[in-house]
């Protein structure tokens, strides 16, 4: 790897994609080392159930019953199908790597692509200077390296974003505004807010460099994406203008009872009132603008560490103010995290998982920046190009420090796999229960030592909800319903898997053939069975 001081940076594509390739190499060492190759967050299973449906061609699989055995957060189970419910955008995307064996390898490489639109839009609106040191920042820095390693969707919304923005960028021409309706459209069909936050931002980015009528053929694309994402809603709600999602919280059907928790129609809505939010935030239900305010500013407060390592990195970016290319960055940079900010500032819930994700898309226009304003000051006082990698440090400790988090992140382990590695005898049913201390304090990724580096968590179903290869056959454990279980899986001996907070507490109990009538299915919501230490379930 070459390290150049000299005012000329001597092939800075190769420069940049060997820092990809890094990028790349340190999210699979994540996905397939602390995160064990699997989904975590209840987002990424959805997903993957997604991407399962669709690497399939199917776009839902069969309602399974009884519904109280397969109940989970954000998948409809009724009416006869089974299915997802968030955007189909990025699903789509993973479908091909779930298609191939290989969905932990889809984010990475999209990392590794970010590191490259990054650099190459930091170059052409800062200089080649900048372009040069913000390749390893976009790189190592631990937010981006936190959504590569996983299943979430920011990875692609960020890599749609920096094309529609590196588009943007360039001279005007049909081809390019084409090219750039086209990632919008990808964005509102992965995360619909940000596709409008970045829709409108270039949109007014364009207008400010004085429109020309090539540009005009960003609007095509725009129009396929909005009408795609009302197709997706008619056909899956039977309303184009009714989301999935809040379908699915229209339902009433939580996967736990909790005082603080309602599910109902207006909980995930946007905007604020006593209505607004399905749990409680900062203390008590219902959101308001000063919540609003509370979630930006904690959000923000992470992004210092978690976007550039330590805090006071950031003003560095106060340097591109000097250098007038470096300035037009900084303001993008900006005006694209107060955009995203504001917008979820009327969403009731904060988005803090794996880095402050839901300001993911200005992460790499702030990294820009603070290379761009690194890069001033080296020449300002005349210190050689490599001071500026530096800046790695504090990007690599606070990485660091993040490995020893991921482990169990989000209440999730790979514990399943160690157990049917284990079990030898043959095809059985392995209805979950939760034992005792069900409920685990499971980690968050962003090592600001702020009291909310851990959480209480209630063992996550995403353990075994998925779980479709190898000999045993998972479904949760009610017992009204064990006689059902059993009639749909006819032939398999029946056993109760007690998941504690600690793998090493878990155990197996055989459950005997029953004699008594049972009910055929339960009205949800049903919460999760928690079973005293030292007593049987019931069978």
């Amino acid at each position: 790897m070459t390290t150049p001081d000299a005012a000329e940076t001597p092939n800075p594509r190769a420069w940049t994609l060997v820092w990809a390739a890094l990028g790349v190499l340190v999210c699979l060492g994540i996905a397939l080392g602390p995160l064990e190759g699997i989904p975590h967050v209840q987002d990424e299973v959805v997903y993957q159930l997604q991407s399962r449906i669709f690497s399939e061609f199917k776009l839902w699989d069969p309602e399974r019953l009884p519904r109280a055995l397969y109940h989970y957060d954000f998948v409809t189970n009724a009416d006869g199908r089974r299915y997802g419910v968030f955007p189909v955008g990025w699903p789509m995307v993973l479908a091909v790597g779930t298609l191939l064996g290989l969905p932990w390898l889809v984010n990475p490489l999209l990392h590794g692509l970010g590191v490259v639109l990054g650099t190459r839009l930091t170059a052409r609106l800062a200089g080649p200077d900048a372009g040069w040191l913000v390749a390893p920042l976009l790189a190592l820095s631990p937010a981006l390296v936190w959504q590569g390693a996983s299943r979430m969707a920011h990875a692609l919304t960020l890599v749609l974003s920096l094309a529609a923005m590196v588009l943007v960028a360039g001279p005007p021409s049909r081809r390019r505004a084409l090219a750039a309706g086209a990632c919008v459209a990808g964005l509102l069909l992965t995360r619909p807010m940000d596709g409008v936050v970045i829709g409108t931002i270039l949109g007014g980015w364009a207008l400010v460099r004085g429109v020309a009528r090539d540009w005009l053929l960003v609007v095509p694309g725009v129009a396929v994406g909005v009408g795609a994402l009302l197709v997706v809603n008619l056909v899956y709600e039977g309303d184009p203008f009714l989301f999935p999602q809040h379908a699915w919280f229209a339902r009433g059907e939580p996967s736990f009872n909790s005082p603080g928790f309602r599910f109902d129609a207006a909980c995930n809505a946007l905007g604020f009132g006593s209505d607004r939010g399905c749990a409680a935030t900062f203390g008590s239900l219902g959101h308001t603008p000063g919540k609003g305010i509370l979630a930006a500013s904690l959000n923000a407060k992470l992004a210092g560490t978690a976007w550039f390592g330590l805090p006071g990195v950031a003003l560095l970016g106060l340097g591109a103010v000097r250098d007038g290319r470096a300035r037009r960055l900084l303001v993008l940079g900006l005006t694209t995290w107060v955009g995203l900010a504001g917008a979820y500032a009327l969403y009731w819930y904060g988005g803090v998982c794996l880095g402050p994700r839901f300001h993911h898309g200005a992460a790499p226009l702030m990294l820009g920046a603070v290379a761009a304003g690194a890069s001033w000051l080296i020449r300002r006082f005349g210190l050689p190009r490599v001071a500026g990698l530096l800046l790695l440090i504090p990007l690599g400790t606070t990485l660091a420090r993040s490995l020893a988090e991921l482990p169990g992140h989000w209440g999730v382990d790979d514990r399943l796999s160690e157990l049917e590695a284990r079990w030898t005898d043959g095809p059985a049913l392995m209805l979950v229960a939760y034992g005792p201390a069900y409920r685990t304090a499971a980690n968050l990724p962003v090592t600001t030592d702020d009291g909310i580096g851990q959480y209480s968590a209630i063992q996550r179903r995403g353990m075994w909800m998925e779980r479709r290869d190898g000999p045993l056959v998972y479904a949760e454990y009610q017992p009204a319903l064990v006689d059902a279980a059993r009639a749909r899986h006819p032939g398999l001996p029946a056993h109760v898997l007690i998941l504690t907070s600690e793998a090493a507490r878990d155990r197996i109990v055989p459950l005997p053939d029953r004699t008594t009538p049972q009910v055929d299915d339960l009205p949800l919501p049903l919460a999760p069975i928690p079973v005293p230490d030292g007593e049987e379930p019931p069978g």
